[in-house]
């Protein structure tokens, strides 16, 4: 009975993965904007709100698990009510209300999905949804491309079945990440799985996601750096700052020659001018910004002058950080900062104790989310995958370093917080070597023993 138990747990929350990677919205709904076809969808509406309501009943009942970890993502838990609070001062209280709802709601599927289930069992089911998305994706582009409505301006280039070629690409990026990171053990597969995800991002035809893929692809690998001998992993590690300084430099100083020989302008199309104007918007409301997720809404002159001289009817402004600084300010741009801060220091405490791949997730989906909001939208937002994953990684990091005094549930099973400033490895993940390995003898569960790994602290 609890096998099945499981599966349908498991089955549950690879679905809640698929929908918010807004897959299937233009195919099933009839909607160019995947916007207005996931809140004007009743089926859709309905669907979120059953996954609200049971992620929100078992935060409730675990919420002496969580309490302890909300003192350490404490940026976090401010910028989320910041969004809240933000309608208070709004241009469009409605839309931000609406919004901020939707991401406190999809922050409580995240804290779920980070403590329900260990870092290895994460990244299996990360893969498995994406995987699910990737081939339906791949199936229908060459079997039934008429049926996939997409957009003129993007000809022949791939899109699966998502609204446009970048989002297809972000599910791409996401999807190589968690299988580089999953248990392949096999090189051939490993490389055979990175050469797909390249052809599906050329034949999407998006340089940024090109680019973006080639940058997370190496991480898992520039990991393996952190499990040498600590006088050496220094060493390697400023090697290879030094070597992507050098390279963003170079890329920086050659822009236009990059652009052209991508088939692509300098401006970005489009997205200079338009962050320039963004910026400009800025300079109006610096703290505390327009409301979370209003600046872009028809109640917006600011956005309606922009559009109009951009000559582009733009959702967003394509940078992540901006968008945030025009919905919340400074204050919600530094606590998102703070937050990210806050997850990779403990994302490479993990990657020093659990060898990669299965150590290097963490800090690959924050280096993804870091260039992502480059040239795209903010990961702040709910109903969306990247959230989700932003916050479950965030808690489960931040799980390993609560108190011993607490004596909780890490994991909503039988796991117990070791001591502080410690790094927990489940037994689902790969054995550390004898010289990190130390046995928690006070802290064994039913399911088998955990190690404690301080080693790479900092």
């Amino acid at each position: 009975m609890s096998v099945t138990r499981q599966w349908i747990t498991d089955a549950w929350t690879v679905g809640i993965l698929i929908l918010s990677t807004d897959a299937f919205l233009t195919l099933f709904v009839g909607s160019n904007i995947p916007e207005a076809a996931r809140n004007g969808s009743p089926a859709t509406r309905l669907l979120w709100s059953l996954i609200y309501l049971i992620a929100t009943l078992r935060v409730i009942e675990h919420r002496h698990v969580i309490f302890p970890l909300l003192r350490r993502n404490l940026a976090l838990v401010c910028l989320v009510i910041l969004t809240l609070a933000s309608a208070c001062w709004s241009i469009d209280y409605i839309a931000t209300l609406h919004a901020s709802i939707a991401l406190l709601l999809a922050t409580f599927v995240g804290i779920d999905f980070g403590l329900r289930y260990t870092l290895e069992k994460q990244i299996r089911l990360v893969a498995i949804a994406l995987g699910i998305v990737l081939l339906i994706s791949i199936l229908m582009q060459l079997a039934l491309p008429h049926l996939l409505p997409g957009r003129e301006s993007e000809g022949l280039a791939w899109h699966g079945i998502f609204d446009t070629k970048n989002e297809f690409g972000r599910v791409v990026i996401l999807g190589m990440a968690a299988f580089l990171c999953s248990q392949i053990r096999s090189r051939i597969g490993r490389l055979l799985i990175l050469i797909a995800g390249f052809a599906l991002v050329i034949l999407a035809r998006s340089a940024g996601a090109l680019v973006y893929l080639t940058i997370v692809s190496s991480v898992p690998a520039l990991t393996r750096i952190l499990q040498w001998k600590p006088r050496t992993r220094y060493i390697g590690v400023a090697a290879t700052a030094t070597s992507v300084a050098v390279i963003i430099w170079c890329g920086l100083a050659n822009v236009t020659v990059i652009t052209h020989s991508m088939g692509r302008d300098p401006t970005l199309t489009g997205r200079v001018e338009l962050w320039q104007m963004s910026l400009s918007s800025i300079r109006e409301k610096p703290l505390f910004g327009y409301g979370y997720e209003a600046f872009w809404t028809e109640r917006s002159p600011n956005a309606s002058l922009i559009r109009e001289a951009v000559n582009w009817d733009t959702p967003h402004s394509h940078d992540g950080y901006i968008d945030l600084m025009l919905g919340i300010g400074a204050i919600g741009l530094g606590l998102f900062v703070l937050s990210y801060w806050s997850a990779l220091r403990r994302a490479w405490r993990v990657a020093c104790a659990i060898p990669a791949p299965p150590g290097a997730w963490p800090g690959t989906f924050l280096v993804l989310i870091l260039v992502y909001q480059i040239t795209e939208g903010s990961v702040v937002t709910g109903n969306w995958i990247l959230w989700i994953l932003y916050v479950s990684i965030s808690f489960a990091l931040s799980s390993v370093e609560v108190n011993a005094a607490t004596r909780a549930p890490i994991y909503f099973e039988d796991v117990y917080f070791p001591s502080r400033h410690r790094v927990l490895v489940s037994p689902a993940l790969p054995a550390l070597s004898s010289r990190y390995a130390m046995e928690l003898p006070t802290h064994r569960s039913a399911s088998g023993r955990y190690h404690d790994n301080s080693h790479c602290n900092t």
